[in-house]
């Protein structure tokens, strides 16, 4: 899914799986507590709106990121896990937005988040087979 390992990116097939793969090299990192490094998430993204240079490197790494999502989502598609109706690139925000609103919970509440259950469910949901419920 992205650059960091070959032998994992070439395993994850599932959008939910590649997010908890995500959160859970979040959490492997070995500089101060997840929770610490949460409670810096709020400020890169105001300074990014003050720094087009920072705003350019945080969008490069969102559309690689979105792109990969994408991207598993059209292959889970073509194995009929995902319904073929929901747009791929559109899909490929919400995990995104999930580990983004996991980095606000971490730094706001701290250990109290249970971030295994966060994990699973947040990976279920992604990977959930979906019908579509029409217009």
């Amino acid at each position: 899914m992205y650059s960091g390992n070959t032998a994992t990116a070439c395993r994850l097939r599932r959008p939910g799986e590649a997010l908890a793969e995500l959160i859970a090299r979040y959490r492997s990192v070995d500089f101060g507590t997840p929770e610490q490094r949460a409670r810096v998430f709020p400020h890169l993204v105001g300074e990014q709106q003050r720094s087009r240079a920072l705003n350019a490197a945080v969008r490069a790494g969102l559309d690689e990121l979105r792109a990969s999502f994408a991207k598993l989502a059209r292959a889970a598609q073509a194995r009929g896990e995902l319904d073929p109706a929901i747009d791929a690139d559109a899909f490929g925000r919400l995990p995104i937005a999930l580990l983004h609103g996991m980095l606000l919970q971490l730094g706001a509440y701290g250990d109290k988040l249970d971030l295994d259950a966060y994990t699973r469910a947040a990976e279920l949901l992604i990977d959930s087979p979906s019908v579509s419920r029409g217009a």
